[in-house]
């Protein structure tokens, strides 16, 4: 299953809805249709299990099907330096 990462104001309580360079990757490089299921993260750490409703020019609408409880990031910062 496909993973993306959106910011909290894409997330509404029905819908997800994904832009910008996302959208590309979905419509053209992994030619998704309407009705595929994803997941869905923010940068908050909040999942999403979804199903795409929309696929549009410049976004993409996934119906949110269930907020998943588990967390799946660590809870560890990595820092680097050069």
């Amino acid at each position: 299953m496909y993973q993306f990462f959106v910011e909290e104001g894409q997330v509404s309580d029905l819908f997800v809805t994904i832009e910008g360079s996302d959208v590309n990757h979905i419509r053209n490089v992994l030619r998704m249709k309407a009705g595929e299921k994803v997941r869905i993260s923010t940068s908050s750490g909040k999942n999403y299990f979804c199903r795409l409703s929309e696929i549009g020019e410049t976004m993409v609408q996934a119906e949110i099907l269930e907020e998943l409880a588990e967390g799946t990031e660590l809870p560890n910062k990595i820092y680097l330096f050069l």
